[in-house]
């Protein structure tokens, strides 16, 4: 009888340790992971990292592109693309090329510690890419059983070199963004200060932009927000800038070209693929003038979306360590471990004994 009640108390302990374990293991999967893209621009970055000044003055110059480019500037002959759209992909253009040589320049690290450290970069764009299709399209079915969004039909007269052109000028658009929001503010601010400030930070900016782009809303600043959290949480889980720009720049094409779906009531002034109807009278549900990404249901999603990339193990947190070129010295995250393992070694074998001898003279001490 004892021994029984012995086993069952040791099956209760080992019940008990398993709960134990699983529970902290999805605190620890919850928690904001550092990955070894932010160290390398903690190991590589000056003194500059997370400056305020540098941030609020390329902010503002993002911003007057934002508001000032479509008003000057038209869009190319061949270039089937919306008006706003063609001067918000110039905007970013020119955001990624100055938050690249902010990070070059003033804070003197390469574009590895951005999020370009990843050798399966590809495949990492491909997933965010279905990723963004199918978060896309679940919005596309919740609007439509609601009503707010009917087709009316596919068109057969588009050139190809047209939807060429659109998808291109949608993956400049979502690098453009991705850099300068994560591979940049993200970064550089999760260097200098930590992970959680990081986030905070690169999440403002990016809603500040979203409601640059949609206009102001309640669902407007709040699906922004959303969206920088989801699209900060990408980049950390995957220790990648690649995902995110997948997921945006393919969410952006099949929403306007594929889809035809614009922002409120707005008639598409340009080829599409499909003919889609927009009813922004239900402003809540449809965003009214902000569209898609200013509306209650795409929120949900988004706040879904943030769910699982939580509960989403880092991709690269087995990783001993990722080496790169800043300015001529090569770096390795990680390498500071394995010589102090070198160094215990190497004086173990100066006192004359190996692993096996250091333990025997360890028992004969006991």
């Amino acid at each position: 009888m004892e021994e029984q009640k012995a086993v069952e108390v040791a099956d209760e302990g080992k019940e008990a340790a398993s709960c134990a374990c699983d529970k902290s293991g999805i605190k620890d999967r919850m928690a904001l992971p550092a990955p070894n893209v932010i160290k390398l621009a903690k190991e590589s970055g000056s003194s500059a990292l997370g400056s305020w000044v540098g941030l609020v003055l390329m902010v503002a110059v993002v911003a007057a592109l934002l508001v000032g480019l479509p008003m000057v500037l038209p869009v190319p002959s061949g270039m089937d693309l919306p008006h706003q759209g063609f001067a918000h992909i110039v905007a970013f253009a020119i955001a990624a090329c100055g938050g690249v040589l902010y990070v070059r320049v003033r804070e003197r690290r390469l574009e590895r510690s951005m999020g370009f450290a990843r050798n399966d970069g590809a495949a990492l764009c491909v997933v965010g890419a279905v990723a963004g299709v199918v978060g896309l399209m679940v919005v596309f079915a919740l609007f439509k059983g609601a009503g707010i969004v009917s087709d009316s039909g596919i068109s057969t007269q588009v050139s190809v070199i047209a939807l060429a052109l659109a998808f291109a000028g949608y993956v400049i658009l979502a690098l453009g963004q991705e850099v300068f929001c994560r591979g940049y503010v993200l970064t550089s601010f999760s260097a200098r200060y930590s992970v959680a400030v990081g986030m905070a930070v690169q999440t403002v900016v990016f809603a500040l932009f979203h409601v640059l782009i949609v206009g102001l809303s309640v669902f407007s600043v709040v699906n922004g927000v959303l969206m920088g959290v989801m699209f900060g949480l990408m980049f950390l889980k995957f220790g990648s800038i690649w995902p995110a720009i997948g997921f945006h720049s393919l969410w952006y094409f099949v929403q306007y070209i594929i889809l035809g779906v614009t922002s409120g009531a707005q008639a598409a002034s340009y080829t599409t693929i499909m003919t889609t109807t927009y009813d922004s009278s239900n402003v809540l549900l449809s965003g009214g003038a902000g569209g898609f990404e200013a509306s209650a249901l795409a929120a949900a999603v988004y706040a879904a979306a943030i769910v699982c990339l939580l509960v989403l193990k880092p991709r690269d947190a087995d990783m001993d360590s990722i080496a790169f070129v800043n300015l001529g010295e090569t770096i390795v995250i990680g390498a500071e471990d394995e010589a102090d393992e070198e160094e215990d070694e190497g004086a173990a074998d100066k006192r004359g004994c190996g692993e096996s001898g250091c333990k025997a003279d360890e028992k004969k001490e006991s």
